[in-house]
């Protein structure tokens, strides 16, 4: 059986991922597997509407089974995230993986992979080189590789600092990283840019622009028909979080953190948790707090994933090598996929009384925050119903 790994955050699912599915399904694949963000994402915030609720809204999109990707590699940087879907995809032994990028030249994805995955010396003294000017480890990254490839492919720089393209590359680092030859299905992004704030009529939107038009003028059904699949918009929690409370209760973790604490989280070090402290003592908004914090070397994503590493106690004593991830919701014709699981998954929580598992610690506690900010009553990481979803 023909079966492709998708590793995603649907945050919202609009019509640029309906169209991935969709391609997906025309290359012969009769199977469609995500590995899915839970209720944070890698902006290092809550998701637009609950895990459930994405995951069966992919379900009726196209997709075969929704597992979740764990919190700790959810909201970690690019490289983590990538371990973490593909150390997931390999668990599973799925040989294929799907993703977007906006590059139409595959070969410059291939070999900026390989080029960073083989680190010779050439590139690792270039790379110590870029560091030593006080740069942010990514942009030294992109900088060294464009160094090297910038002869073969003259558009390298602007290539490599596209988003997607970004986390393609950390796919097939990944792979190499974890020893599983994984075969790359790369398809090319339609519609706006991954940062564009725009909506505009007849083209695919960026998951950030629907954000921003959900949070701020709410769930116009009409108008997000243009953009987005109508299981999509039905979503009952959409739009429901209260991301000025999760600012607000942000701020006030790091005022009760000391600054020993912080500096055991993975995106601490050099002392920039003096500065966060600092500065969360001093401000009032989380925007305030990050920006009087960044620098060259740490970038506002990394102050940002930084904070909610604190709220959600993930630190470096936690093992990234021993996940545990949940089923969220499965297709009733593909419940084929779920017999004999692996023992990184698990469909029902009772089943985590044999896997003695942190990862399963931090993700009670996420949700717990996550539906409180929603002011949904209680937690549904307790429920033992098993999502199956019936599809036409």
């Amino acid at each position: 059986m023909k079966i492709c790994a998708v590793i995603c955050e649907f945050n919202p699912l609009h019509n640029g991922h309906k169209y991935l599915l969709d391609k997906i399904r025309e290359q012969g694949f009769e199977r469609i597997v995500c590995f899915m963000s839970g209720n944070f994402v890698q902006r290092a915030e809550p998701a637009c509407a609950d895990k459930y609720e994405r995951a069966e809204c992919a379900i009726k999109c196209g997709a075969d089974a929704v597992f979740e990707l764990p919190v700790l590699y959810a909201t970690a940087n690019a490289q983590v995230f990538a371990y973490g879907g593909i150390r997931l995809i390999s668990a599973m032994g799925i040989d294929n993986i799907a993703f977007g990028i906006e590059s139409a030249d595959t070969q410059l994805i291939i070999d900026a992979a390989k080029l960073q995955s083989d680190e010779s010396e050439e590139f690792r003294l270039k790379l110590k080189d870029k560091l030593a000017q006080g740069i942010s480890y990514p942009a030294a990254l992109s900088l060294t590789t464009t160094d090297i490839l910038n002869e073969k492919y003259p558009n390298c720089q602007e290539e490599l600092s596209k988003p997607n393209n970004v986390l393609a590359i950390s796919y097939l680092r990944a792979s190499h990283l974890v020893g599983k030859k994984i075969n790359p299905i790369m398809i090319k992004r339609q519609g706006a840019d991954y940062n564009d704030t725009t909506l505009e009529s007849g083209k695919f939107p960026s998951a950030t622009a629907l954000r921003n038009y959900i949070n701020k003028d709410g769930k116009n059904t009409d108008f997000l028909r243009t953009y987005m699949p109508i299981e999509s918009i039905s979503m009952n929690s959409l739009g429901k979080v209260d991301y000025k409370l999760f600012e607000k209760l942000l701020i006030h973790t790091l005022r009760c953190t000391t600054k020993e604490q912080i500096a055991t989280m993975p995106d601490a070090g050099e002392g920039i948790e003096i500065k966060l402290l600092k500065n969360a003592l001093q401000y009032t908004e989380l925007t305030d707090v990050i920006e009087a914090t960044k620098s060259k070397r740490y970038t506002y994503a990394r102050i940002k994933r930084l904070c909610l590493q604190v709220m959600l106690g993930i630190n470096n004593d936690l093992d990234l090598s021993k996940p545990v991830s949940r089923l969220l919701a499965i297709k009733k014709d593909s419940l084929d996929l779920i017999k004999n699981l692996p023992s990184e998954f698990y469909v029902k929580v009772s089943e985590l009384e044999n896997k003695e598992s942190e990862f399963a610690t931090i993700e009670q506690r996420a949700d717990s925050l996550y539906y409180l900010l929603s002011g949904t009553d209680g937690n549904p990481f307790y429920s033992t119903k098993l999502n199956i979803v019936e599809t036409q």
